[in-house]
């Protein structure tokens, strides 16, 4: 039975202990790494990797040491809008995966329910780009020990080896390339240690949630040392099906990595990893409607005549060297070489009814090769990073709408389109920083991007049309620079410019027989400037980032009709606002922490076409090559919210001879659209959640630990799109809870 997403419903008793649990909780957990103490970041065993030094000048608060610019700087000296989240704020907050950042991160949205054609979109401040699976990139650059992600979700796995997540806001097109025009994510997993240590987890939970994991690191012989991370989840799915009656929606999946270090202690050291992550789910789609002038879509259940079909299925790894030589003190050369894999297929039911309306089927797969060799200098008043890279991606997505069976062999046979792309990209980059005076740094960067993208579009499998062959291609400058003001050890000031940047591309979608649809790239240029500060002996930390995005010639997918999608570069639009974060430690054990982001981003110019699936909405008519269309100046970017914060505390004390944990994380977003169109049926209709988890970490290793996420049990769409008529959403997870133990030797 569907429910109007405003109105609350009548709890139980069941749902009174978890509530109850949140509740004791009191606190929040710290959005970012700076408000733990140092063992939250460092890295076991290893000195020169740790993310915490010890206190200076007196401090009572560890540094934070990040490679937001490539190398090791403390975080509060590091001129950029940027979170960095460690073990204990990963743990305490209950997250999986970076998908469970939001709403600990200021600015962050990520959609959910595995993203439809593979492709999360990751919005920072209310730039996030478009779902494309081939033919365009993403607007957040996701890297892995330096290693780009060319697909979002291969960078959904488990944490358990994780030493910190770094999220860089803003453009960074100078250090991060043509794929950063919103932000990057860095994630750190831990150095081998010179000891031998590990940790352990299991928990349970509601709907037979299980999870195990574990990592063990240490010596093998001479210089060589190793580590083994896995880990392996699994629960029953949160709807039911009303055709059936069958609990539907549940998901598997187990990853590991592998890791062989080489360190001679003097000029030089190497890393070789390899992973491996495989998921299997079933992503549910329901309709949402309009009750009045409010969004209706069931909650707790979903209608589907495909319930024995519904999979998606994932794999996704790789190996990487990454070796580092150090003929100097001060100077450093790294090499980065990468092969990646990621293979994805599923079936969705998108029209979530008993009829046989709307079912793809869906495969999407790439192989890329990158290697990236930079120097790094980092004398007294002279700093430089300098590299170049080379990255190949060849992908292949294969379609097929309402087949006559749904198995990879069938799709494989006849898909309608099977696309294919081979991307050849250059680039060569500098940042350098030179203190003009004993306060005042200048910096100045700039990035040369040259990549040509070949492709296909094959249709002939049914004998209708020739394939589209085609091919784009650009270069492109992006400069940047800033001024950075060091008043003392714990207040900066920084102003800086810098260019985003997307390259041209393809629709994959353009239908049988019509030409085909490339797009021009798309610019962001970025203006920002902010104050990070530490107050009263570090007991206060405050920073706050203002910003000015001026964003022209947007690529926004939209759908024509069923099976025909097309890529245009939609005018211009703004983006301005600001964030703040807030951590108070006004006692031993006890963290105050508090984040807001506003971001109004809107489109200054846009005429786009009305078709089935992008109607006109009442928006002011207006025309587009003779064809109507309608106005959507003034409409919010997608996946845009004006307003994201959260708040709370951590608390830790003794009791006898251990230690007692109580966290909780308050966070909200505000509405926001997955379309340009502004449709209240598309929309999130904002949200808010509260996370909670409390443990007990005995003296020997072990920590006993109770949790709950979503403990309200509020619903909201995570992700929509329109086929016509029908307008379909996936939804939020309800509340869970369970409880745990690790233990670390």
């Amino acid at each position: 039975m569907a429910h109007s997403q405003d109105v609350a419903q009548p709890g139980s008793r069941r749902r009174l202990l978890p509530i109850l649990l949140g509740s004791a909780c009191f606190a929040v957990v710290p959005s970012t790494v700076h408000a733990q103490a140092p063992q939250d970041t460092a890295s076991p065993g290893n000195a020169s990797n740790s993310a915490a030094s010890p206190p200076a000048d007196g401090a009572t608060v560890a540094d934070i040491v990040v490679t937001a610019q490539r190398r090791s700087e403390r975080l509060q000296d590091v001129p950029i809008a940027i979170s960095a989240l460690g073990p204990a704020s990963l743990s305490q907050g209950g997250a999986g995966s970076i998908v469970d950042l939001q709403g600990s991160v200021p600015g962050l949205s990520i959609t959910g329910s595995a993203g439809i054609n593979a492709t999360n979109l990751v919005s920072l401040r209310g730039v996030a780009g478009q779902a494309v699976p081939i033919g365009a990139n993403q607007a957040t650059a996701i890297y892995l020990d330096g290693v780009y992600l060319s697909k979002p979700d291969a960078g959904f796995f488990g944490l358990q080896d994780v030493e910190r997540v770094e999220v860089l806001r803003g453009p960074q097109g100078t250090l991060y390339g043509r794929n950063a025009t919103a932000g990057a994510i860095n994630i750190i997993t831990y150095t081998p240690s010179d000891k031998l240590e590990g940790k352990f987890d299991a928990s349970y939970g509601n709907y037979n949630a299980a999870s195990v994991g574990g990592y063990v690191s240490g010596p093998l012989v001479g210089d060589l040392s190793a580590s083994l991370s896995g880990g392996y989840n699994r629960r029953d799915g949160f709807f039911r099906n009303t055709l059936t009656g069958h609990r539907i929606g549940g998901n598997e999946s187990y990853s590991a990595r592998i890791k062989l270090a080489y360190d001679n202690h003097d000029n030089f050291d190497a890393m070789l990893s390899a992973d491996y992550t495989h998921k299997l789910s079933d992503d549910l789609f329901t309709p949402s409607n309009l009750v009045g002038r409010k969004q209706s879509f069931a909650k707790d259940s979903v209608t589907t005549d495909l319930e024995s079909q519904i999979r998606t299925r994932l794999t996704t790894g790789g190996v990487a060297l990454t070796m580092n030589v150090h003929p100097a003190t001060d100077f450093t050369i790294t090499s980065i070489s990468s092969y990646r894999r990621f293979n994805f297929f599923t079936v969705y039911d998108i029209d979530g009814g008993a009829a046989a309306l709307i079912h793809p089927m869906f495969s999407n797969k790439n192989e890329t090769f990158s290697e990236e060799i930079r120097g790094v200098y980092a004398g007294d008043r002279f700093r430089f990073t300098v590299g170049a890279n080379y990255f190949n991606e060849k992908a292949q997505v294969e379609l097929a709408i309402n087949p006559p069976a749904f198995t990879k062999a069938q799709l494989d046979r006849n898909p309608q389109p099977r696309t294919t792309s081979d991307l050849n990209a250059l680039a060569g980059f500098g940042q350098f920083e030179f203190d003009l005076l004993p306060k005042v740094t200048i910096v100045g960067g700039l990035r040369f991007n040259y990549e040509k993208r070949d492709f296909t579009i094959d249709y002939s499998s049914n004998g209708t049309a020739k394939p589209l062959v085609g091919e784009v291609s650009d270069t492109a400058w992006l400069p940047s620079a800033g001024v950075n003001f060091k008043l003392s050890r714990d207040i900066l000031l920084y102003a800086k410019v810098n260019k985003g940047y997307q390259s041209p591309g393809y629709a994959y979608l353009p239908g049988a027989g019509n030409p085909v649809n490339t797009f021009n790239p798309e610019t962001l240029w970025a203006y920002e400037a902010g104050i990070k500060s530490q107050f009263l002996d570090r007991m206060i930390t405050l920073n706050l980032a203002a910003f000015y995005y001026d964003y022209k010639d947007i690529q926004l997918r939209r759908t024509v009709a069923l099976g025909i999608t097309t890529v245009e570069n939609a005018g211009a639009a703004t983006v301005k606002g600001g964030e703040a974060e807030l951590i108070f430690r006004p006692m031993a054990g006890l963290t105050l922490n508090a984040q807001a982001t506003y971001s109004n981003a809107h489109y200054t110019r846009f005429c786009e076409t009305i078709t089935a699936g992008t109607p006109g909405n009442g928006d002011p008519l207006c025309s587009v090559n003779g064809l109507p269309g309608a106005d959507r100046r003034g409409n919010a970017l997608n996946e845009a919210p004006k307003w994201s914060g959260g708040v709370g505390a951590t608390y830790e004390f003794a009791l006898g001879d251990n230690t007692l944990k109580l966290g909780a994380n308050y966070a909200w977003e505000s509405n926001s659209y997955f379309s340009s169109v502004n449709e209240v049926q598309l929309s999130n209709g904002g949200w808010h959640r509260l996370d909670a988890r409390a443990s007990l970490a005995l003296r020997n290793g072990l920590e006993l630990y109770a949790f709950g996420r979503n403990l309200t049990d509020e619903r909201h769409p995570t992700n929509g799109f329109r086929f016509g008529g029908i307008a379909s959403i996936a939804v939020s997870d309800p509340r869970v809870y369970g409880a745990g133990a690790t233990f670390k030797f």
